[in-house]
């Protein structure tokens, strides 16, 4: 009788052991399909900007949507560019853009003494043109441009 009693324990705790290994094995399944779930879900609300090489970033974005008036303008290149930027054909004077040689930042800021004391408003076109900092803008300079809508 006691052998049969330690043989039915035996049972009982393999048996709890299976449904404990069974219920993590599970659980570790469900947390993994909703970790691939938020980064499908993650991967298609961020859109991928595609820009040249050698431009970072713009800010405003393209097609960026009520841009205030006295919104920078900001083409973010990598380090050894340097570049010029365009507003609706028109180039800013480089004595108006601040340039951060460091971070490769050009970055316009409308005002008073500016060719622009604020952004046009409606739609906007932007172009930035850069080149490496040790070649010339006529020969090795590439563009990138874009639209905006100001208020």
């Amino acid at each position: 009788m006691q052998g049969q009693l330690q043989a039915d324990s035996g049972n009982a705790d393999t048996t709890k052991r299976a449904q404990v290994t069974r219920f993590l094995i599970g659980a570790l399944v469900i947390a993994a399909l909703g970790w691939l779930a938020l980064q499908i879900v993650a991967t298609e609300t961020k859109p991928r900007l595609l820009y040249p090489e050698h431009l970072e970033s713009v800010t405003p974005e393209n097609s960026s949507q009520n841009v205030p008036g006295q919104a920078s303008i900001v083409a973010n290149l990598e380090f050894g560019y340097t570049g010029a930027l365009i507003i609706n054909g028109r180039e800013i004077p480089m004595d108006q853009v601040d340039e951060v040689v460091a971070t490769g930042e050009l970055r316009f800021s409308p005002g008073d003494g500016k060719d622009l004391r604020r952004l046009p408003g409606g739609a906007l076109s932007v172009t930035v043109v850069f080149w490496p900092s040790q070649g010339t803008r006529e020969v090795d300079a590439d563009s990138y441009s874009w639209v905006l809508n100001v208020n």
